[in-house]
């Protein structure tokens, strides 16, 4: 890059875009490489993943591997740029938008810069769109991860349809004092996903991974 303003907003760590000012997610990710092939044991085919949020594309570029098409949400437009110049595979279609149970507008808190990219959640009302993944109208699915700090939930309500008619494996990350921050608990989450026949086959690390029976 020699755009010393964009060199000071992302940074090449070894084949990767990242920001900038991050630490703690980049060393979190470093930690746990391997959610995608742990994912991919549960999944019966390899179609089409839909995956929020995508962050700088760490787990996406797995994916894009494992995968025939790789869907990805990331509203942060740091994360988003990053995400699309690492992820530069025809296979993986992006979004800057959140992922929710609604189309509307939202903000985001702790918003970048910060030591911390994966720690952006939605909070209130705002300017970044946010989709549901029924708005995709797939053809196929045959996972769905859901990261996005506590908003887990709602993403599940905006893909109801999806998940009624494919059945795909679902990943979600759980940690409760984030999913506090909008009134979520495991049993909401656990209830609606038994409405579907899915049961709890693994935890890993922060996420919890569900099967349709």
């Amino acid at each position: 890059m020699d755009n010393k303003y964009l060199s000071s907003l992302i940074s090449e760590r070894g084949d990767w875009y990242w920001p900038t000012h991050d630490v703690q997610c980049w060393n979190y990710m470093q930690d746990h490489t391997d959610l995608p092939d742990v994912l991919i044991s549960h999944v019966k085919e390899r179609g089409v993943v839909v995956q929020a949020g995508g962050n700088a594309g760490f787990y996406v570029r797995r994916y894009a591997e494992l995968f025939d098409v790789v869907y990805t949400f990331e509203p942060l437009p740091i994360n988003f740029l990053c995400l699309a110049i690492s992820c530069d595979t025809p296979n993986v279609i992006k979004f800057q938008a959140c992922v929710g149970d609604k189309q509307g507008l939202l903000s985001l808190g702790n918003y970048w810069p910060n030591d911390d990219i994966g720690s952006t959640h939605v909070n209130g009302k705002g300017i970044f769109p946010t989709m549901k993944i029924d708005d995709l109208q797939l053809e196929k699915c045959d996972l769905i991860q859901l990261d996005t700090e506590g908003f887990e939930y709602f993403g599940l309500l905006g893909a109801q349809n999806t998940i009624e008619k494919f059945k795909p494996v679902v990943c979600v990350e759980w940690y409760q004092p984030w999913a506090q921050r909008y009134g979520v608990t495991l049993d909401m989450v656990e209830s609606f996903l038994a409405k579907y026949g899915y049961t709890l086959v693994a935890d890993h690390a922060s996420d919890r991974i569900y099967v349709a029976k």
